[in-house]
């Protein structure tokens, strides 16, 4: 049921925050986050360092209402609110980290995310490289629509 929630109250904090004129650039972004996710997520749970249980529905043991919510989400909007200060691109790497984190130490309280061989910080660790990963890609590769739209 966790995985149903989160799924919900992603895509509604989306449809708040998201400007649909930019949609077209910014979903590759979150389309990115939601491909480093899986591509994690499938070797990690594969070596069995962790798991998810209570799943609806899902994928070489993923929950599909996860992949197709919380990355998709956090790239989208992060591209779309990428700020412009070298600081504040900083300041929301590591914002952005910590509230992925969040979520993912809910889950854990909850009991639909097992740490078998794992812990916290490497949480922690991945979700801070997948962001700066981000922050590259809205930077380097995203860059070009932010310059040509007025």
């Amino acid at each position: 049921m966790s995985w149903i929630i989160l799924f919900i109250v992603s895509w509604i904090m989306f449809f708040i925050a998201v400007d649909f004129k930019m949609l077209k650039y910014t979903i590759w972004s979150g389309l990115l986050t939601a491909l480093i996710e899986v591509s994690i997520d499938i070797l990690y749970t594969g070596h069995k360092l962790y798991k998810t249980v209570n799943n609806v529905f899902e994928t070489k043991g993923i929950s599909i209402f996860f992949i197709f919510s919380v990355p998709i989400v956090i790239g989208t909007l992060m591209s779309q609110y990428y700020p412009k200060k070298k600081l504040y691109r900083i300041l929301n790497i590591f914002i952005i980290s910590i509230l992925f984190y969040a979520v993912e130490f809910i889950l854990v309280l909850k009991g639909d995310l097992i740490y078998i061989n794992w812990i916290w910080i490497e949480s922690l660790i991945i979700d801070l490289l997948t962001m700066m990963s981000i922050s590259w890609f809205n930077l380097v590769v995203l860059n070009k629509w932010r310059e040509s739209v007025p």
